[in-house]
């Protein structure tokens, strides 16, 4: 499989236990190098992961006996499908864009975060949205409260298409 191109990846060097994959969405990124690598080592089978964002490169050494590569690429190909191209910074919230409209506090239950990881990996998909001001994740509550102009809906499709599940926080009368 050397030098395979793989979607998000190339695999440029492999041996028994360990391969080194090309990560063009990591160069000088370090954030995401942090997400990728937290994300992957909540695999049993993943012993290490080493980034880096000047090469894009990361070398991961794995358990061969009880995972194959194939399955560690396809772990890998899962991770990075959320790894969309990012911005930049941060798109400012136009205030001309919703001058008629009020911010909205929206509370919700979030279910199928395993670690403060996936809390922060939501907080900063979601705050990376134009529409969105602020973003508060809790992992050992299950709970997220997101302010701005998007709404509800929205928020939830987005939590949704990343692997979690999101509904409304109905507050007691």
């Amino acid at each position: 499989m050397l030098n395979n191109s793989i979607d998000q990846f190339i695999v440029i060097d492999q041996s028994e236990g360990q391969v080194k994959l090309e990560i063009p969405n990591l160069f000088y990124d370090e954030e995401r190098a942090s997400i990728l690598k937290t994300l992957l080592l909540m695999q049993k089978e993943i012993r290490s992961i080493d980034t880096n964002i000047e090469t894009n490169t990361t070398s991961i050494v794995y358990n061969a006996n009880n995972m194959q590569q194939i399955a560690l690429l396809a772990v890998v190909k899962d991770v990075l499908k959320n790894f969309s191209i990012k911005p930049l910074q941060r798109p400012e919230v136009d205030n001309e864009l919703h001058q008629d409209k009020v911010a909205i506090t929206h509370p919700l239950i979030i279910k199928g975060m395993s670690c403060d990881s996936c809390a922060l990996f939501l907080e900063m998909l979601l705050s990376r949205n134009p529409a969105v001001m602020t973003v508060n994740i809790n992992y050992q509550l299950g709970t997220g409260q997101v302010t701005g102009y998007l709404d509800q809906d929205n928020i939830i499709k987005i939590i949704n298409e990343n692997g979690y599940q999101a509904m409304p926080e109905i507050s007691n009368p």
